[in-house]
Parts: structure tokens; sequence; C-alpha cells
């Protein structure tokens, strides 16, 4: 079960270059298309949503997302968990 703790460390292992964006989309898109039901946080499936399409290209050889998306996406993350933990 995915968990922000878990989606925050995803985020900073894309961002790190520890994870690629395959890895990250491929791990988000099982929550997002095959077992949804199990996420009950909007917050959270909000995230795994967003991670599921790191991986989109606008072509051939350029990603639609970077570096700053990423640094925005793992704001947002804070964010969220801060405010699920409220």
């Amino acid at each position: 079960m995915p968990t922000f703790e878990v989606a925050l460390k995803t985020i900073e292992a894309l961002i790190s270059g520890e994870s690629t964006r395959e890895e990250v989309a491929d791990w988000a898109m099982v929550w997002v298309s095959e077992r949804e039901q199990e996420v009950s946080d909007l917050s959270l499936w909000d995230i795994l949503s967003t991670l599921s399409g790191a991986d989109m290209k606008i072509s051939p050889d350029e990603y639609m997302h970077g570096a700053e998306d990423f640094a925005a996406w793992l704001a947002e993350a804070q964010e969220a968990a801060a405010s699920a933990s409220e």
C-alpha cells in the first residue's frame, strides 16, 4: 500500500537519479490502474496519478517533464503529506 512517506521517497529517488522515470511511472501506474480501490486518500491518489506520467514523452527523444516539474511534485507531495497528518 503506498503512503505519503513512500511517495515522497519515490519522488526524491526520481530527482536524485536513483530511480528512472520509467521505474517511477510503472510503480505509480500499478496503483492508478490496477489497485485504485486500495488508495483511499485523494491527495495521495493525485500524487500517484502525477507520478504515473513521469515517463511521458513529447517526442521520441524528449520527455514532457523535467527536474523543475519533479521539484514541484515533491513540494506538492510534502504539502499534502503535512495536511494529511494534521
